[in-house]
């Protein structure tokens, strides 16, 4: 299998509840990345 896209949720922050997410919780409180985490996981 050829993967030729990524995602990554920058923060968990988010209030909405979008259909095309797969983080539609709908919660305003979480973690969000940091600098470092983010060049971590790049």
């Amino acid at each position: 299998m050829d993967y030729h896209d990524i995602g990554i949720l920058l923060t968990e922050n988010c209030n909405a509840k979008c259909r095309i997410c797969c983080d539609r919780r709908g919660e305003v409180s979480g973690k969000t990345l940091s600098q470092d985490e983010i060049d971590l996981i790049l």
